[in-house]
């Protein structure tokens, strides 16, 4: 399956066809949109861990949500761990306070010979998590002047 995004519309593989995406075609397209996310994530995430440039060949992930397992090059993945949740944020848009919602995937090397994946209603992840945080750039801005007190140049 192919996806545009970006500003100019370029086009990415992500390498999922639709009974995958949408096992039940019925389903509302607002689910539908969400288990693309959740896939597409999850590959990002793990490629993004690896240190992979854009390009990866995405096909060579599979991931069995239901069973939680996760296969590179049809070999399982083993030693990691993924933890999945929704970010919620205010956005302004054209002067409205909109709210949109994220799907997040981090990826991390633990070791071991299992793959967890955590979805954001299991401890320990999600709202609670302490991993993500939205600044704005008024706050990065306050944080320079109160902070540094360096010119630079100067030593």
């Amino acid at each position: 399956m192919a996806c545009a995004i970006g500003p100019k519309h370029k086009v990415w593989n992500i390498a999922h066809t639709p009974r995958i995406i949408i096992p039940r075609p019925y389903s509302p397209d607002e689910v539908k949109l969400r288990r693309l996310y959740i896939l597409w994530t999850l590959k990002e995430s793990y490629t993004k861990a690896l240190g992979q440039p854009i390009g990866f060949d995405f096909s060579r992930i599979e991931c069995d949500i239901p069973h939680r397992q996760i296969r590179v090059d049809g070999e399982p993945l083993l030693g990691w761990e993924f933890r999945l949740f929704r970010a919620n944020t205010g956005v302004l848009r054209k002067g409205t306070l909109v709210e949109e919602s994220y799907q997040c995937t981090t990826a991390i090397y633990r070791g071991g010979n299992t793959t967890k994946l955590l979805w954001e209603h299991e401890d320990g992840v999600g709202e609670g998590d302490k991993w993500l945080r939205f600044v704005r750039v008024e706050d990065l801005i306050h944080y320079v002047k109160t902070h540094i007190t360096q010119k630079p140049g100067s030593s």
